[in-house]
């Protein structure tokens, strides 16, 4: 019978224990590469055509609430995207060229749904939203707007605390970004 409850005991207080490692803040560093491939509407004669490959950046803070589930908040950069001017259709526009560089901001709330493959190694994915501003230079136009953002990632821990990894996401305002990341869990 005291073999049972000491059983007992260990099984009480040692899953919330279990439960409390997988739980808890991390902040990401990540850098790689972004490719943003659109056509800002302008309000004066000319549209801004963006189809170019930068180098990005990004931090984030999130909490998993379990092993299985997290959610996370994330700022991205990516500068010097090149613009060029397009007449848009049914204009004639004057024959000049306008080479601008477009900066992108990217703030996304996203959910992390996660598939452990081992005590180390998990595969996630991200789904969620972000809020994306692109900003050109004095002549060709700026765009901004909420789009849907999804993707996914390898992640490995070093340590408790550190982990590296490997993300792809992608949004529905034609940016893709390739990112290797740098976690550290609280």
């Amino acid at each position: 019978m005291k073999h049972r409850i000491g059983i007992l005991l260990v099984c009480l207080f040692a899953a919330p224990m279990a439960a409390a490692q997988d739980s808890g803040w991390f902040a990401t560093a990540q850098f790689g590469v972004a490719d943003y491939d659109t056509t800002q509407k302008g309000r004066n004669t000319f549209f801004g055509d963006t189809d170019d490959d930068a180098f990005a950046w990004a931090a984030g803070l999130g909490y998993q609430i379990n092993r299985h589930f997290g959610v996370r908040a994330m700022f991205e950069r990516a500068t010097g995207l090149a613009t060029i001017n397009r007449c848009p259709p049914g204009l004639v526009c004057p024959d000049v060229l306008i080479l601008e560089e477009t900066d992108f901001n990217n703030f996304s709330l996203v959910a992390m749904p996660r598939l452990p493959l081992t005590s180390k190694t998990s595969l996630y994915a991200t789904l969620g939203l972000q809020y994306w501003d692109a900003d050109s230079g004095p002549m060709l136009p700026d765009d901004d707007g909420f789009e849907f953002l999804f993707g996914g990632g390898l992640d490995y821990s070093l340590t408790r605390h550190f982990g590296i990894g490997a993300e792809l996401q992608a949004s529905t305002a034609d940016y893709i970004a390739g990112r290797f990341v740098l976690r550290y869990s609280f």
